[in-house]
């Protein structure tokens, strides 16, 4: 049975993989700053499941977190979700990047800075926790014990 040794490296190289496509459009300084925030996501969406119903050596853990129910049910609506979040904190970013433009002074504009990459990095979290989540299940379909259907 895969464990944490195992979820954390594979959630967080699926979020990182799953940021660099996702953010293909984006300046590549943008893409850096999306994939610090999916592997922040990456690393709690590998661990959400088994945070929602711990394992305590009990192999029989699994419900409704652990089942193939919640996993169609994101992989359905992760899509569309991702790119709603990603999309939401790109427009605030890119909001405070051109209000940076009409700046005079270099230290607003440096301290305005902060934000708009906190908002960048935000931009890849939601991607990255539904992408490792779903990992995750991945991972412990492939075992003995499988998914529960709900």
């Amino acid at each position: 049975m895969p464990s944490r040794d195992v979820h954390v490296p594979v959630g967080l190289g699926t979020a990182f993989i799953a940021s660099l496509y996702l953010s293909k459009d984006q300046k590549p300084e943008h893409q850096i700053y999306e994939a610090i925030g999916a592997l922040f996501g990456g690393y709690w969406g590998s661990r959400l499941p088994d945070v929602f119903e711990p394992a305590n050596n009990n192999p029989n853990h699994r419900a409704v977190a652990h089942s193939l129910a919640a996993g169609t049910t994101i992989a359905a609506t992760a899509i569309e979700a991702a790119t709603i979040w990603s999309k939401f904190f790109r427009e605030k970013a890119e909001r405070l990047a051109q209000q940076r433009q009409t700046m005079r002074s270099s230290e607003v504009k440096i301290m305005s800075e902060v934000p708009e990459i906190l908002l960048r990095i935000a931009a890849g979290v939601g991607p990255g926790l539904i992408i490792a989540y779903m990992s995750h299940l991945a991972l412990d379909v492939c075992t003995r014990k499988s998914l529960p259907l709900v």
